[in-house]
C-alpha cells in the first residue's frame, strides 16, 4: 500500500466507507444465518467471498443510492423500500463500484446487520444497522498466536491420544458425568477354583474321565517329619522336622504341598492310625497350585507311597505377565455410538474408569491415561508363606514415563538346590507406581485335621501302660511274698511258743522232781536221825530200849516216808496235770494262731489278687475311655472361602464407563464446542480445524491486521474470545448435524502449525 501525498487534500465526507455510502451505491437487502451475536461466522479468509456468494445466490432487493447516505452508528438511516419489503431481511450489503484511487484494485463491500426495521411512509423504510466487522474486515487480519481455552483444536490434534492421552486429554472439563458407572467390558485371571480334580469323581462318573488339575493346592507346615517312618501304635517314632527353605527364606518347620485336596485326604487317610504324626501339624492352606507358577514342578518326588505330595519350592515364584485384553482401548471405542467413537477423551477418566478387583476390600481404580500398557498388562506375583500369604497384583507401568525400562528380577537359588534352568522372577520395577498400586488375594482358607485321640493317647502312653501293668504285677507278687513271709514268721512263733513251753514243762517237772528228791532226802534224813534218837533214847532202857526206840523210830520213818510219799506223788500228779493243761492250752493257743494266720494269707492273698484286677481294671478303663475322647484339631478353621466356594478366587478387571445418557449429552457438547485445551498455540489462519464449523474460546489473542479502525479490531478479538463457530459455508449454519463434522488432518496444539 502507497500512502498518498502530505498535500493531497480529501473533502470530508466524499470517500466511500463503512459510515459513509455514496451515491450509486448498491444496497443488496438478504437473509443470512448468521446474526449480530456473533455466535457462527464465516472463516475469515474467505468470508466477504462466501458472504457475496450467499446473498447473490438467494433472492434479495437492491436499492441504487441516487445520493449519499451516512450509516452513523447511533443514527438510523432510511431508504426507498416499502416497509413489508425491507421487514423481510436481516442483513444488507452495500457495494460501490467507484473506488478511490488509493484502493484501485480492490473493490470493498460492506456488510450490516438490520438492528431494527421501522415504517416512515409507504415508500420509506428507517434501518438501524450495525456493521458487520467479521465478515468486512475478515481477510484483513490473522491470529498469530492465542490462548486456547476450548474449541475443536483439542479433538482436530493429532497428537491428542499420544500417550494414551495424557498429554492433552486430562484437562478438565468441569460437565457432569451422571452417578454410577457402568461396565462395558470385563476380564478376568483365575487363580484357584473350587475343584477337586477329576481323580475325586471317578467313584461318581461311570468309566472315569480324563485327568483335569485341582483347581487348588494344600500347603502343610508341620513341626514333625513326614519323610521319617512314623512306626506302628506298638512302636511310635517321632522325628522332628529339620526345617529348610521356602521361597527363599528359611524356616524351622518343614512345608508340604499336596495336589489338591485328593492327595491330601489320601495322606490323612494313610496316617489315620498314626496321629502322633499328624498332631506335628501347624497350618493348614489352601494355595494357589505351585505349577500355576513352576510349569515343571513336580508333585511326587517326595515317596512314591504318598503321590501328589512333595517338599514347598525353595524358592521364590516368578512374576508372571497376564495381557488382560490386547488393545482394549480400540475396542472399547466400538462400543461407543458412531457419532462419538473419534472422542478420544471418552477414553479417559473419569468418563472411563478401570477396576482391578479380587471381590475383596482391596480394590483399585485406574485412570486409563495414566496406564501406559495397550494390552492392560497386569503383572502377579505370589507369597504362600504363612502367615502372610498374598497373590498380588499390580498394572504394569502405570504412572509410568514413556520409554522408562523395567526392571529384571534375578535367580539367586543355586541351580543345584533345584534345577530349573533357566530360572527367572520375571519383570521387576516398571518405573511407575509398581508395587505402591496393588490388589491382592489374601487371607487364604485354613483348614483343620482331625486327631484320633484314642490312638495317641495309646501311642503317646504307651510305656507308661507298660509301666502301669508291671507295677500291679509287682504288687501282686510283692504282696504274695507278704503272706508267705507272714505265714512262714507264724510258724516260726507257734514253734517258739511250743519250744517255750516245752522248757516251761520241763522247767517246772524238774522243780517237781526236785522238790520231791528233797522231800526224799529230808525224809530219810529224818528217818535217819529218828532211828538214832530212838536207839539213844532206847540206851536207857538198856537194849530193849534200844530195840523199842529202834523200832518206834523206824516206825515213825515208815510213816514219815509213807507220807512224802504221798505227798511226792501229789506233787507229781499236780505237775503233770499243770504240764498237761499248759500243754492244751499252748495247743489251743498255737490252733489259735495258725487259723488266724490262714485266715489273714487267704484275705491278703485275695486283696493282692483284687488289687491287682483292679488295677489292671484301671488301665484298662483308660484304655477303654480313650477310645471315647473326642478326637482334636491342628490347625485351624479361617481365612476367606467365599469367594473359594463360588469360584470367584480371581482377578477381575472391569472397564466402566459413564452411562449412555451422559455419553451423550457430554459427546454432544464436544461435538459442538470441543474439548478444554489450556494452551498457548498458534492457529490456521483460516481459522479451521474441522471441515464444516470450528468453535474457538481463547483467553487471550493476538491478531496481525491491516488497516483498519482498531474498534473493529476489539470486536474481533471479543468474538473470539467470547466463543464463536467458524463456519466454513454460509450455507451449512445451522443445517449440518454436528456429528457430521470432521476433523480436518495436520493439526497439532502448539507452536509448530
Amino acid at each position: 500500500m502507497t500512502n498518498p501525498p502530505i498535500s493531497e487534500v480529501f473533502k470530508a465526507g466524499t470517500l466511500f466507507d463503512y459510515a459513509a455510502w455514496n451515491n450509486d451505491s448498491v444496497i443488496t437487502m438478504a437473509n443470512v444465518p448468521w446474526n449480530s451475536t456473533y455466535e457462527d461466522v464465516i472463516r475469515p479468509d474467505l468470508a466477504e467471498d462466501r458472504a457475496n456468494a450467499f446473498i447473490d445466490a438467494q433472492a434479495s432487493t437492491n436499492v441504487k443510492l441516487d445520493k449519499m447516505i451516512h450509516a452513523r452508528f447511533d443514527r438510523p438511516i432510511r431508504i426507498q423500500v416499502p416497509f413489508n419489503v425491507a421487514n423481510q431481511y436481516n442483513y444488507i450489503r452495500v457495494s460501490n463500484p467507484v473506488q478511490h484511487q488509493l484502493n484501485p484494485d480492490i473493490q470493498k463491500d460492506y456488510f450490516y446487520f438490520i438492528m431494527s426495521v421501522g415504517f416512515v411512509n409507504p415508500d420509506v423504510t428507517e434501518l438501524t444497522v450495525e456493521l458487520d466487522g467479521w465478515t468486512t474486515f475478515g481477510k484483513h487480519f490473522r491470529v498469530t498466536q492465542a490462548y486456547l481455552e476450548t474449541g475443536h483444536m483439542g479433538i482436530a490434534n493429532t497428537k491428542a491420544f499420544d500417550n494414551y492421552g495424557r498429554d492433552y486429554l486430562t484437562v478438565p472439563e468441569g460437565r457432569e458425568i451422571g452417578g454410577e458407572y457402568l461396565v462395558r467390558d470385563r476380564e478376568r485371571v483365575t487363580v484357584m477354583t473350587n475343584s477337586a480334580g477329576s481323580e475325586a469323581l471317578e467313584d461318581f462318573v461311570e468309566g472315569g474321565m480324563p485327568y483335569s488339575a485341582p483347581g487348588y493346592d494344600v500347603l502343610i507346615a508341620t513341626t514333625v517329619d513326614f519323610d521319617s517312618d512314623p512306626g506302628t501304635v506298638d512302636a511310635p517314632k517321632l522325628v522332628t522336622a529339620r526345617g529348610g527353605l521356602i521361597q527363599g527364606l528359611y524356616s524351622g518347620a518343614k512345608f508340604y504341598v499336596f495336589d489338591g485336596m485328593v492327595a491330601f485326604s489320601n495322606w490323612l487317610a494313610k496316617h489315620r492310625e498314626t496321629p502322633w504324626v499328624t498332631q506335628g501339624v501347624i497350618s493348614i492352606t489352601l494355595i494357589p497350585r505351585v505349577d500355576r507358577y513352576l510349569p515343571s514342578f513336580n508333585y511326587n518326588k517326595t515317596d512314591p507311597e504318598d503321590p501328589g505330595m512333595t517338599g514347598a519350592p525353595p524358592f521364590a515364584y516368578p512374576t508372571i505377565a497376564h495381557q488382560l485384553k490386547p488393545n482394549w482401548r480400540e475396542e472399547l471405542r466400538q462400543t461407543l455410538p458412531p457419532e462419538y467413537r473419534h472422542l478420544d477423551k471418552l477414553l479417559t477418566f473419569p468418563y472411563t474408569a478401570v477396576e482391578l478387583t479380587t471381590w475383596g476390600a482391596t480394590p483399585v481404580i485406574l485412570k486409563p491415561e495414566m496406564w501406559a500398557d495397550k494390552n492392560a498388562t497386569v503383572t502377579e506375583s505370589a507369597c504362600i508363606i504363612p502367615p502372610s500369604q498374598r497373590v498380588v497384583f499390580s498394572p504394569q507401568r502405570y504412572n509410568a514415563i514413556p520409554g522408562s525400562e523395567i526392571d529384571a528380577k534375578k535367580n539367586w537359588i543355586p541351580a543345584a538346590l533345584y534345577p530349573i534352568s533357566p530360572y527367572e522372577l520375571g519383570p521387576g520395577d516398571d518405573g511407575g507406581e509398581y508395587l505402591d498400586l496393588t490388589t491382592m488375594i489374601a487371607n487364604f482358607p485354613t483348614m483343620p485335621v482331625v486327631n484320633d485321640s484314642a490312638i495317641a493317647y495309646l501311642a503317646n502312653n504307651k510305656n507308661q501302660i507298660a509301666y502301669g501293668i508291671g507295677s500291679a504285677d509287682w504288687a501282686q507278687t510283692r504282696a504274695g511274698a507278704g503272706v508267705s513271709a507272714n505265714t512262714e514268721n507264724m510258724r516260726a512263733g507257734i514253734n517258739a511258743t511250743r519250744a517255750g513251753g516245752d522248757v516251761s514243762r520241763n522247767l517246772a517237772s524238774s522243780l517237781t522232781n526236785n522238790s520231791i528228791n528233797a522231800a526224799n532226802d529230808q525224809m530219810v534224813a529224818g528217818a535217819v536221825s529218828g532211828i538214832a534218837q530212838g536207839v539213844a533214847g532206847g540206851a536207857v532202857g538198856g537194849p530193849a530200849g534200844m530195840g523199842i526206840g529202834a523200832g518206834m523210830a523206824t516206825l515213825g520213818a515208815i510213816g514219815s516216808a509213807v507220807s512224802t510219799g504221798i505227798n511226792n506223788e501229789s506233787m507229781s500228779r499236780a505237775n503233770r496235770l499243770s504240764n498237761s493243761a499248759g500243754r492244751e492250752g499252748q495247743e489251743i493257743g498255737i490252733g489259735a494262731t495258725q487259723a488266724i494266720n490262714a485266715n489273714n494269707g487267704r484275705l491278703a492273698r485275695y486283696a493282692a489278687a483284687g488289687d491287682h484286677a483292679n488295677t489292671i481294671a484301671g488301665i484298662n478303663a483308660k484304655t477303654q475311655d480313650a477310645r471315647l475322647t473326642q478326637p482334636t484339631t491342628v490347625g485351624q478353621m479361617g481365612g476367606e472361602a467365599f469367594n473359594l466356594v463360588f469360584n470367584n478366587v480371581e482377578l477381575a478387571m472391569r472397564i466402566k464407563m459413564i452411562d449412555n445418557a451422559a455419553i451423550r449429552s457430554i459427546g454432544d457438547y464436544w461435538l459442538q464446542y470441543g474439548y478444554a485445551v489450556q494452551a498457548w498455540t498458534s492457529v490456521p489462519t483460516d481459522l479451521r480445524c474441522m471441515d464444516k464449523f470450528t468453535y474457538w474460546k481463547m483467553a487471550a489473542v493476538y491478531l496481525e491486521t491491516a488497516n483498519f479502525p482498531e474498534f473493529f479490531k476489539q470486536l474481533i478479538r471479543g468474538v473470539l474470545m467470547n466463543g464463536v463457530k467458524v463456519w466454513d459455508k454460509p450455507s451449512d449454519i445451522g443445517r449440518v448435524r454436528i456429528s457430521d463434522n470432521n476433523p480436518l488432518p495436520n493439526i497439532t496444539i502448539g507452536y509448530n502449525v
